[in-house]
Order: C-alpha cells, then structure tokens, then sequence
C-alpha cells in the first residue's frame, strides 16, 4: 500500500515471493496496492524471476478504501529499506492493516520493528534480506493459527493504544501529570 519506490524494499518481497514459488505452500499472490515510478521495474523483475502471473499490480487506491483493499490479504508486508536520508516512521499502515486484523511482517526499518512488536501482531525480518522475508512469510502462510494469533493481537493492541480515542486518552495524560 503506497508507493512504488526503492525505499519501500519491493524488490526484496519479489525476491522472497519467487523463494517460495516452489516450496510446499498452496500458490498465494502478491498484491501491490500502490503506484510509482517503480512499477515498470517491478513489472520487469516479475517476469525474469518467472513469478509475474502471481503479482498483482492494483494500482493506487484513496485512503478511504484503504481497509477494502487490506481485506483482501492474508499477510501485509513492509519490507521498507533505510537509506541515508530517509528511514520508515511510525509505519501508520501497519496500524492500518492489524486494524482490518490482517498480521504484517515488515523490516527493521526504523520504527517498523518497534510497531511490530509492541502489538505483537507478525513477525520482522533483517531488512534487505529476502531469504529472511522468505522464511517469515513461509513461517505465516504456513500456519493459519499463527497468522489469526498475530491478527487478533495486533488489532486488539491497536484498539487499545493507536485508535483516536486512545491516543487522546494518553495525550491527556500525560498533560495532567506533568501539570
């Protein structure tokens, strides 16, 4: 969800996802809802590591149907890559995908991990390591109680502390108690 950058790390997920092609796991799709000046090169890539009839290229879609689109997976994945001027920040998206109780794997991409594993709902891999992503996803789509596990932890803990009302809650908070 988003863009079609290298920052994002989307060629590791291809990388990953072609890993799998012929592992033990029923065939699964990789959904790429976003647009970018990537996506020929993604497209490209696709076809060379012989997995283009399983990426799906969604194009953009606008925030309000943002949650339809998460519906749709099984796995939400973040493989983002820091570079020396720009690392992934809160990671509101994934916030957004354990909302719709869909698990993430993402990187170790700043505040990724962080996410991740305060709300307990996937798995974080080495970013830039697509072996590593490989075996996370193999790990999920291997395991249909592991996915609901970390779907339901995930959005229960996004209920209790990223909604509105629990943000404010906390931000009143702590302005009392430093009054």
């Amino acid at each position: 969800m988003g863009r079609l950058v290298p920052e994002k790390g989307l060629t590791d997920l291809l990388h990953a996802a072609a890993l799998l092609k012929d592992s033990d796991l029923p065939s699964f799709q990789v959904l790429l809802v976003a647009a970018g000046p990537q996506e020929e090169e993604l497209r490209t890539l696709a076809g060379h590591l012989d997995i283009a009839d399983s990426v799906v290229f969604a194009g953009r879609v606008p925030h309000h149907q943002a949650g339809n689109a998460m519906q749709c997976m099984d796995i939400f994945v973040l493989p983002s890559l820091t570079r020396p001027n720009w690392k992934e920040q809160f990671g509101r998206v994934i916030v957004e995908a354990l909302a719709c109780h869909v698990p993430v794997i993402g990187s170790d991409s700043g505040q990724i991990p962080f996410l991740i594993r305060d709300t307990e709902g996937g798995l974080v891999f080495p970013e830039g390591n697509s072996k590593a992503l490989a075996e996370c996803l193999h790990t999920l789509l291997a395991s249909a109680n592991q996915r609901m596990q970390a779907a339901l932890c995930g959005g229960e803990a996004v209920r209790r502390r990223y909604t509105y009302d629990a943000v404010a809650q906390t931000l009143h908070q702590f302005l009392v108690s430093t009054v």
